[in-house]
């Protein structure tokens, strides 16, 4: 059980592509040895990143990683990484940032040199608006893990979502040191370049985080706003059409299909899918309040209206 679950964090961590072949070694664990706690933590955080990633529905997603969550701790309550799968769904499924904090706090309580526990905690401040809080926890990540290539990248995130784009691409830098081949990275200087109004740049990197990622539709949503914003209208409605297709054939998350229309300039439609993506109950939904590329959208009514149902303190 433990060798198939060193596997599954092999694969975890080339996530997103990887993540339905760990699930399958996490399971296999669980077959071997049902009580192994540790093993229900790895199945938790496959369905949240198949649910974050939008390879599969949130409602659908996110509910399996909270009974993998609470299974394992019903099997071993002091388990620090059950307490932080635990605090990553209250934040980004349950929309519950000080619930998050709580499970956080516990999870580092018991396992101070858990990275992840200090990186996803980082979401709770960025959501909350406490960004420097944000800052020091993600400084803590990497005080116990300087090498994850995870909390390099979770770094770049939240620098990235909160505007602080030259600190974000000198840590994306480094991560991509650490990882050249890292699709998040990528993405994630594609999208702080677009917002800088670097297009080339942006739209450079956003290709290479859809290539290393296979077509990732989370990646591929964000160079159709980047073809948008650049004036590339006719590559934009290609991706639009890309993601027709595919949502024809499976679950592709509204949010998508939002952040396109927004790099078209296209207000109604962009609010339409943003209404559908609340449906959803889309992870993105507690970040729409800072993420730039919904700036056209600020004055909105219908864009304030969504912002006070997500129901943030």
């Amino acid at each position: 059980a433990y060798t198939l679950y060193l596997r599954g964090r092999y694969f975890w961590d080339r996530r997103p592509g990887g993540l339905t072949k760990a699930l399958e070694y996490f399971e296999k664990a669980l077959d071997i040895d049902p009580g192994y706690a540790v093993a229900y933590t790895g199945v938790a955080d496959c369905h949240m990143h198949l649910g974050f990633y939008g390879y599969s529905p949130p409602k659908e997603a996110w509910p399996k990683a909270k009974a993998a969550a609470m299974r394992a701790l019903e099997l071993d309550g002091e388990l620090a990484e059950a307490h932080a799968s635990l605090g990553y769904a209250k934040v980004l499924y349950d929309w519950d940032p000080l619930a998050a904090e709580q499970a956080f706090r516990r999870a580092i309580e018991l396992n101070p040199g858990y990275a992840p526990a200090y990186y996803w905690y980082a979401i709770v401040f960025v959501v909350l608006e406490r960004f420097e809080e944000a800052v020091v926890q993600h400084e803590r990540a990497l005080e116990v893990d300087p090498l994850s290539v995870f909390a390099n990248a979770q770094f770049g995130w939240t620098l990235v979502g909160t505007r602080q784009f030259e600190r974000a691409k000198d840590q994306l830098q480094r991560t991509l040191e650490l990882d050249p081949d890292l699709a998040l990275a990528h993405w994630l200087l594609g999208w702080g370049y677009g917002m800088e109004g670097e297009f080339a740049d942006s739209i450079r990197h956003l290709q290479k985080a859809c290539e290393l990622s296979e077509g990732s539709p989370s990646f591929l949503a964000r160079l159709g706003w980047a073809y948008g914003v650049a004036g590339r209208a006719e590559e934009a409605r290609a991706v639009l059409s890309d993601l027709r297709e595919r949502r024809s054939k499976r679950f592709v998350p509204s949010m998508h299909f939002a952040v396109v229309h927004v790099g078209l300039g296209e207000t109604a439609e962009a609010l339409e899918w943003l209404e559908r993506a609340y449906d959803e109950r889309d992870m993105w939904m507690p970040f729409l309040r800072l993420d730039g590329v919904f700036e056209p959208l600020r004055n909105e009514l219908r864009f304030t209206a969504l912002v006070k149902k997500v129901g943030l303190p």
